[in-house]
C-alpha cells in the first residue's frame, strides 16, 4: 500500500481537545509553501467506522459510489458540508476513489488532496477529536507524522463553553477533554508523534516552531511567524476562529489560577489531575476523590450541573467519562423517568451502583442514592 501524500511526503495530522490551539498550530504550519490544508474533515470521527454503511460502501462492489454519498451526507462542520468547505461534488470524489482501491485512506485522501501539486508537497489535516483515533490514523497513514498541541485542562475546560455546540458546564468539559487523554494514553509515543505545548508555543513561537519543523523534516523560515497562507483552513460556520490570524495573546496563559474558584478548581483538578501531571503541568491540591461516571440522559446538555460543584467536593467524588465501577445520573427537572430507564439499564446491565444528584424523586431512590451536601 502506498502511504505517502499525491506530492510525495508523508501527510501530517494534528490532534488535540477543542480550544487547545490546534487551529492556532495550523495557521503556522499551513503557511508554509510545501503544505497546504483545509478545514476540519471530521473524518474519523464521522465516517460510522465499524458501521453497517461503512462496511457496505468499502465493498469492491459498491465502490466508490456508495463510499462518495457517505461521505456527502455524514462528514459536516458546524452545519456545514466538509465537501463544500473543500470545494469537492460528489462527482469529484466518486472520480477521485474511482482511481483507488477501497480504503478509509482513500476516502480521507480524496478530500484532502489537491491537483497539480508539485513533489514537494505534502498535505495537513487538523481535526482535534481525532485524537482519539490515533491508532485509526496509523493504520490508514502509517507513514503519518502526527503532532497533539495541549493546553492547560483548567483553562481548556473554562474556554469551551464558549463553544455553540458545548455544554456550559464547565466540570463536564473537564471530565469529556480529560477521557480523550485517558483513553489513547499508550499511544503517546513512536518517532511519528510529537506533543507541543500550547503555553511554549504562544510564548515563544519561533523556538517551538523550530522544533516542530525539524519533526516533520521541512526548513524553518521566519515569514512562516506571519501566517499568510492559511486562510482555508477556518470556516464561515466557526465564528469563534475570527481572531486566529490577530496578534498572538499569551494573557490567556494560567487565566485560571485568578478567574477559578477555589470550589471549581477542586474538582476540576480532581477530573483531570493524573492528565495534567503526565503532560507537566503541576496542579495545586492532593488528589482523593472518588470519579464517578456519568451517564448523560438523551439530548442531556448537562447545562446546570455545575451548581453541585460543593456537593460533589463535600463527598469527595469527581465527574469521569472514563468507565468506572460507580455511575452519576444528573436528575433535571422533566427528566425523572428518562432517569429512571438509564438506570434501570445501567443496574440490570452494567450491574454498576448508581448515585443522582439534582432532582429528588422517592422512586430514584428505591434505585440508588443520592449525593447531598455534607459541608
Amino acid at each position: 500500500m502506498n502511504n505517502i501524500g499525491i506530492g510525495g511526503k508523508a501527510p501530517l495530522f494534528v490532534v488535540g481537545t477543542p480550544r487547545s490551539g490546534s487551529t492556532l498550530l495550523t495557521s503556522f504550519l499551513a503557511s508554509h509553501p510545501n503544505i497546504y490544508s483545509g478545514a476540519e474533515t471530521q473524518f474519523f470521527n464521522k465516517i460510522g467506522l465499524n458501521s453497517c454503511e461503512l462496511n457496505e460502501a468499502l465493498k469492491t462492489e459498491n465502490w466508490p459510489h456508495k463510499a462518495a454519498l457517505l461521505m456527502k451526507n455524514r462528514l459536516t462542520l458546524s452545519d456545514q458540508s466538509v465537501l463544500e468547505l473543500y470545494k469537492k461534488s460528489s462527482g469529484d470524489i466518486e472520480t477521485a476513489l474511482s482511481k483507488k482501491e477501497p480504503s478509509l485512506k482513500a476516502m480521507l485522501e480524496s478530500i484532502v488532496e489537491r491537483e497539480n501539486t508539485n513533489s514537494q508537497s505534502r498535505w495537513l489535516e487538523k481535526t482535534p477529536n481525532h485524537l482519539k483515533h490515533l491508532k485509526d490514523i496509523r493504520k490508514e497513514f502509517p507513514s503519518a507524522k502526527i503532532i497533539l498541541i495541549h493546553r492547560d485542562l483548567r483553562d481548556s475546560a473554562v474556554s469551551i463553553p464558549k463553544l455553540p455546540w458545548a455544554s456550559n458546564s464547565v466540570i463536564e468539559n473537564a471530565a469529556l477533554i480529560s477521557s480523550w487523554f485517558v483513553q489513547v494514553d499508550d499511544e503517546f509515543n513512536g518517532p511519528d508523534f510529537l506533543t507541543v505545548s500550547y503555553e511554549k508555543l504562544v510564548t515563544d513561537s519561533e523556538t517551538i516552531l523550530k522544533k516542530v519543523f525539524e519533526f516533520i523534516g521541512e526548513e524553518f523560515d521566519r515569514s512562516i511567524l506571519l501566517r499568510s497562507n492559511a486562510a482555508d483552513i477556518t470556516s464561515e460556520g466557526e465564528p469563534w476562529k475570527r481572531d486566529i490570524f490577530g496578534k498572538i495573546d499569551a494573557s490567556s496563559v494560567g487565566r485560571w489560577k485568578t478567574s477559578m474558584p477555589p470550589n471549581l478548581l477542586k474538582q476540576i483538578e480532581e477530573i483531570t489531575g493524573g492528565v495534567l501531571i503526565k503532560l507537566g503541568y503541576e496542579i495545586t491540591s492532593q488528589l482523593d476523590f472518588e470519579c464517578l461516571q456519568i451517564k448523560k440522559l438523551r439530548g442531556q446538555k448537562l447545562n446546570h450541573l455545575d451548581d453541585y460543584i460543593g456537593i460533589l467536593n463535600s463527598n469527595k467524588k469527581a465527574l469521569s467519562y472514563v468507565d468506572q465501577s460507580h455511575s452519576l445520573i444528573f436528575v433535571e427537572r422533566k427528566k425523572v423517568f428518562r432517569a429512571l430507564a438509564v438506570a434501570i439499564k445501567i443496574k440490570l446491565v452494567e450491574k454498576k451502583r448508581i448515585h443522582f444528584i439534582g432532582k429528588n424523586s422517592l422512586i430514584l431512590k428505591l434505585i440508588g442514592s443520592y449525593i447531598h451536601d455534607k459541608s
